[in-house]
């Protein structure tokens, strides 16, 4: 079965691929700008990142193609937490999430540590989010 999707923003479509995606602990990863680009979500009220990220699916942020939509990983943090709403902690929750999901995997507990020792240490909260 699959660990990782890309996109997936018609999952939110049905309750019961929502509970299956949340119970199999499928990682989602969630592009704003991209999935309104394409279409694929009408506008970014609309986008699922919030529902799936409510119900308890693991959703990542992500850029897609950054050249391609002219945004950066930065850009879709501010989208999220301007637009969608996300509180700071919920930004720095979906960072974990999404390092606990990279596919090198040699590397995720470094960058667990590296998101834990900027966003804790320096007593600071995404700044320049």
């Amino acid at each position: 079965s699959a660990e990782r999707i890309g996109h997936g923003v018609h999952v939110v479509e049905d309750d019961s691929v929502v509970a299956l995606a949340r119970d199999r602990g499928i990682y989602f990863e969630m592009c704003p700008t991209s999935n309104v680009q394409t279409g694929a979500v009408q506008n970014l009220r609309l986008h699922p990142l919030r529902p799936l990220y409510q119900q308890g699916v693991k959703v990542g942020i992500h850029t897609d193609d950054p050249s391609i939509s002219n945004t950066s990983l930065n850009e879709e943090y501010r989208i999220a937490h301007e637009k969608l709403g996300f509180s700071m902690e919920e930004l720095v929750d979906m960072a974990l999430i999404s390092a606990d999901h990279i596919f090198l995997d040699s590397y995720r507990t470094e960058l667990r540590e590296t998101i834990q020792e900027q966003v804790f240490s320096n007593d600071k909260t995404m700044e320049g989010v």
